[in-house]
């Protein structure tokens, strides 16, 4: 992964796309694209446009066997949008048509990184807070792993 032209390559998509249904986003004013952090399957991207700034996450792998990973964490930000401790999702693209990734922008949290000697029962909570939030089976499209174990040692042994 080339962190530098996926940078550069997003930039162009965003001058591309219609970001009018972005809060604060002001049409035709300047923004920057920065490098914020990444991982084996997601590049997140801080984008910024005056004292506003978003996340613009890239994908480009899929941890749980997904074609369309970047799709099923929009949804699964859309489901806990109400829990206030998760970023809200605004705009989520997986067409590939003008970009080679799938994209998602949503909302930037300010803070720290969770240090889990120091803040272990602030991350406990946090947890709680997410997994206890009702979802309706109808909106329900949530992975449920049945052997949640075997699925994990299946996963470690494999890489």
């Amino acid at each position: 992964m080339d962190v530098e032209q996926i940078t550069k390559s997003s930039i162009e998509y965003l001058h591309k796309i219609d970001l009018r249904g972005l809060p604060d986003w002001r049409v035709g004013e300047p923004f920057n694209v920065t490098h914020l952090a990444h991982g084996e399957y997601n590049l997140n991207l801080l984008l910024q446009q005056g004292e506003r700034s978003w996340v613009l996450r890239v994908n480009f792998g899929t941890q749980i066997g997904r074609e369309d990973q970047i799709l099923y964490e929009y949804r699964t930000l859309k489901l806990l949008e109400q829990t206030g401790v998760t970023p809200r999702p605004f705009f989520v693209d997986d067409s590939r048509d003008l970009f080679p990734f799938g994209v998602l922008l949503m909302e930037y949290l300010t803070g720290e990184s969770l240090d889990y000697a120091h803040d272990l029962e602030n991350a406990a909570r946090l947890f709680v807070r997410i997994h206890s939030h009702p979802v309706p089976e109808e909106d329900n499209h949530l992975i449920r792993e049945e052997r949640p174990l075997s699925m994990m040692f299946e996963e470690c042994t494999s890489l």
